[in-house]
């Protein structure tokens, strides 16, 4: 289901409350006042969306609570609120570029490593929602390996001073780095 919200995103000409209700629902944003019930938070039933609200839909199929998502596809606000709740502690960025906007949400630490989503929107928000999405997909926000050990924190390398990132330098010919066929 996220790759093909996913598409749509990447479709999108401009953000709109059908996205947002989808997003909503993928995602499980809930109203702040739904956010703490926790048959809300919990919800495995069917959901439904009309006219820009989304609805948890009862055993015999009629309507039940219902909120309005925010315009996470129009408000840079409601976009970087949601990649600062999924998310916490990331680093984001969103750029003017060619015909619309860059955006990327990466983390960079010594002790989980570093990865990186990027994705082109139209707006600024569907750029930023796209590259969150990317990152969620891709179900690897922390890329060291099982059983890999977490780099030395606050060690240099003596040969050339740079912070190793998987605990070892990765620059050619560095005496501290293991033999080519351990690297990762």
């Amino acid at each position: 289901m996220l790759d093909d919200l996913i598409a749509r995103v990447e479709a999108a000409e401009a953000g709109s409350r059908e996205l947002d209700c989808m997003i909503s629902v993928e995602l499980r944003v809930l109203s702040p006042h739904m956010d703490v019930a926790p048959w809300a938070v919990n919800w495995t039933g069917p959901y439904a969306t009309k006219g820009g609200r989304v609805y948890l839909v009862h055993s015999d199929g009629s309507l039940g609570p219902n909120w309005t998502p925010p315009p996470l596809t129009t408000s840079l606000d409601a976009a970087l609120g949601l990649v600062e709740r999924k998310l916490p502690g990331i680093c984001w960025g969103v750029e003017i570029g060619l015909g619309g906007f860059d955006a990327y949400v990466s983390r960079n630490r010594v002790g989980t490593g570093h990865w990186l989503s990027e994705a082109f929107g139209k707006t600024p928000a569907l750029a930023l929602i796209l590259a969150l999405l990317r990152a969620l997909a891709s179900k690897d926000t922390s890329p060291r390996s099982e059983g890999e050990e977490p780099p030395a924190l606050g060690k240099f390398c003596d040969a050339c001073q740079a912070i190793p990132t998987f605990g070892y330098c990765k620059l050619a010919g560095c005496p501290l780095a293991p033999a080519e066929e351990k690297r990762p």
